[in-house]
């Protein structure tokens, strides 16, 4: 085998794994009972700037 034709498979499944990976994330965040920390305000507001931003992200 040459190693161009490695590459290219090594490529494809990692291509494949990574999206995998990706809905996996994606579905544990969604899952996850969100909930902020007792007396910790999360301060979801926005500061209008040139790159808008959270006031308190956490």
């Amino acid at each position: 085998m040459s190693s161009g034709t490695v590459g290219g498979w090594r490529s494809t499944w990692l291509g494949l794994a990574m999206l995998q990976l990706e809905y996996f994330v994606a579905n544990l965040v969604r899952e996850f009972e969100w909930r902020e920390a007792k007396g910790d305000e999360v301060g979801l507001s926005v500061k209008p700037e040139f790159g808008d931003e959270v006031t308190s992200p956490c």
